[in-house]
């Protein structure tokens, strides 16, 4: 279940707030979290956290419930020391690294940093580890040389075909 009314106070805040704005896009993302002030267990998670974890957001019904799924007790009391903390110190941003559990049942470490936004709400950017980018890159770059060398069977395939 998506939280609509998370959804639009993120809007605003990004619409009134140029700094937040920029802090979000200086820099490539892989998910966002817009996490309540009042009350951390209502959240909104953008689709893009979804599909970094390999889940389709059509099969995400219940946000909480696919929160549970992917954090483990580490995980979690993590998250709320980075809300304790950004509530304590709402001017600075933290950072920390966190391992989430994606569909295939692999950790998968996101670099997450966490900006408050004072009595309105949190704001948590992720980004893949380095090495979990490149190994996605390395992944696509071999799935590519696959198909040049089909493109050539089926070349060859052709060729022979015109000759007979």
């Amino acid at each position: 279940m998506q939280n609509f009314k998370l959804q639009d106070k993120f809007h605003r805040v990004l619409w009134k707030n140029r700094l937040i704005s920029n802090w979000l896009l200086n820099d490539h993302i892989d998910g966002l979290w817009y996490v309540s002030w009042d009350d951390p267990e209502k959240f909104w998670i953008i689709e893009g956290f979804f599909k970094s974890l390999k889940f389709s957001s059509e099969n995400v019904k219940d946000q909480y419930d696919f929160y549970n799924q992917i954090t483990d007790s580490d995980c979690k009391n993590q998250i709320k020391q980075l809300i304790q903390q950004s509530k304590e110190c709402p001017e600075e941003f933290f950072q920390k690294t966190l391992i989430f559990e994606n569909q295939l049942g692999e950790k998968v470490p996101m670099e997450t940093q966490v900006c408050a936004i004072v009595t309105i709400g949190f704001i948590f950017k992720f980004k893949l580890q380095e090495e979990e980018g490149v190994s996605r890159y390395k992944k696509l770059e071999s799935k590519v040389a696959e198909f040049e060398k089909l493109e050539g069977v089926y070349n060859e395939t052709n060729e022979i075909y015109l000759e007979v």
